[in-house]
């Protein structure tokens, strides 16, 4: 998916996440879930989708500023691609 949009140097996480060492985001798979009631209609569940999502964008980028490595560099060029 990356190769399609251009990006030629792509880098996996050995070991998954579970072997990540940087600061994460807390909180249960289903926190914000809440924030469905069932009666949405498409148009409301994007937009509530798509406030979470810029939630994680400002989180990640918040993130990338308290460490200026390769990493937070590559990460901030995949937040920017629309």
């Amino acid at each position: 998916m990356l190769k399609g949009k251009g990006f030629s140097d792509i880098y996996n996480l050995a070991g998954g996440i579970r072997d990540w060492k940087s600061p994460v985001a807390v909180g249960t798979p289903d926190q914000g879930l809440d924030l469905f009631d069932g009666s949405e209609g498409l148009e409301e569940t994007l937009l509530i989708g798509f406030g979470l999502e810029q939630g994680l964008r400002e989180f990640y980028l918040s993130m990338s500023s308290t460490d200026q490595n390769e990493s937070f560099f590559h990460l901030q060029n995949l937040l920017s691609v629309n």
